[in-house]
């Protein structure tokens, strides 16, 4: 037999042959789709019609130092209901092709992962959300030259815009990657159909507010970014969230498929931990606390019904992983897919929850909003409880429905 003898391939070719495929697909559909193409001309004609018409009815543009800011709310406006509404709807569709009960037997069967899937389907939207916003870009930048706004001021809102963009092309993946039917995934699209018109105005107002006051009068005090940092954390820990979701809802049922949700939840319990933490002592206030506290008793109580929702034993997939050794396979049983696993987990991380902000109480009830934590405290411990006791309680009941069946 002749050796095979290893040929160095160019870099182009090597490159390409680590891109996701996915967003290879996607793309190239994208491209030779009318409606793509049809979108950012009709899009690029309006934003040419809006500037053209204001200069040209406009007579006091040249003397105006506010024109600037003016045409600059009519163009952003513009681009962002349309990003709103074609990013996340096309996000969706495409998820929703992938998920149907045509093609479902191929997204299980396929030697790519699901985590592969999610971040094309993601880079999909961000690449989108890219091209929209860079065709507008030159459109706004235009509008520094005619007075009332700076070019820091239009980067800004810009970016806090491309956030909320792919924030919502984030959802609706989410939306997708349910494993239901279309009339339940169109009855679904009404909630995300409300939070984009809430993202769009309350971006719109953020706007507004930013080209009246200026970035510059803003960035250098505390209160701004103390804002902007908790906003940022929150909004990456939902995003975070919300792609491990879909990583769970597109793998096999024999795999371990809670593992990177608990793994996410768990990290990032203990990361804001410490930054609520850090937030108290630095303000000398117990309110983060307290918001953290039942936040996480809200998600903690939800996982209640992920987990009875469950199946009852392992697979063989998941059992094939548990080490012999004591520590590791307990390690392993609370991050395993399973009814029991995840009663265990979450019952475990809500007492740690409960007791992490009971000592902190107790260290400081003699500070601000002390009597404040400690009633959210108790709101939190009722919550938890109503949870698993109201799962624990469906979990019996289905369990006697289903021996009364087999009885008879």
């Amino acid at each position: 037999m002749s050796a095979v003898i290893p040929v160095r391939l160019p870099f182009a070719e090597r490159l390409s042959d680590r891109l996701n495929p996915i967003v290879i697909k996607e793309l190239r559909q994208a491209v030779q789709s009318r409606f793509v193409v049809a979108m950012l001309l009709v899009l690029l004609a309006i934003q040419l019609t809006a500037v053209g018409l204001y200069l040209l009815f406009n007579t006091s543009a040249n003397s105006d130092f506010t024109a600037g800011r003016v045409i600059f709310g009519i163009l952003f406006t513009i681009m962002l209901g349309v990003s709103l509404i074609f990013v996340p709807a096309y996000t969706a569709v495409r998820m929703i092709a992938e998920r149907s009960d045509t093609n479902v037997d191929l997204l299980f069967i396929t030697t790519i992962k699901p985590r592969s899937i999610v971040a094309g389907k993601l880079l999909t939207a961000v690449v989108l959300t890219t091209l929209i916003m860079s065709a507008c870009l030159p459109f706004m930048v235009f509008t520094y030259f005619l007075r009332g706004i700076d070019l820091i001021t239009i980067f800004w809102v810009l970016a806090y815009a491309f956030l909320m963009i792919v924030s919502s092309g984030v959802l609706a993946l989410l939306l997708g990657s349910l494993p239901y039917g279309r009339v339940v995934k169109a009855f679904l699209s009404l909630p995300l159909l409300i939070l984009c018109v809430i993202a769009f105005f309350s971006t719109v107002a953020m706007m507004f507010w930013f080209v009246e006051q200026g970035f510059g009068a803003a960035y250098d005090t505390w209160e701004f970014w103390q804002v902007v940092l908790t906003v940022a954390m929150i909004a990456l820990g939902l995003f975070g969230f919300a792609i491990v979701l879909c990583v769970a809802l597109l793998t096999p049922h024999s795999a371990n498929r809670a593992f990177p949700v608990r793994v996410y939840l768990t990290v990032a319990w203990a990361l804001t931990l410490i930054a609520v933490m850090a937030w108290a002592r630095f303000a000398i206030t117990n309110a983060p606390l307290a918001v953290w506290v039942l936040f996480n008793s809200i998600v903690l109580g939800l996982m209640f019904f992920g987990a009875v929702s469950e199946r009852e034993h392992s697979g063989v997939r998941v059992l094939r992983k548990l080490s012999p050794h004591p520590l590791r396979r307990w390690t392993a049983f609370l991050f395993a897919s399973g009814a029991a696993n995840g009663l265990v987990w979450a019952g475990l991380m809500g007492l740690a929850t409960l007791g992490v902000v009971a000592l902190w109480w107790w260290r400081h009830r003699f500070g601000s909003h002390a009597d404040d934590l400690r009633d959210i405290l108790k709101l939190a411990s009722g919550v938890l409880a109503y949870f698993y006791f109201y799962a624990v309680l469906g979990l019996f009941c289905d369990a006697i429905c289903c021996a009364v069946c087999l009885h008879n």
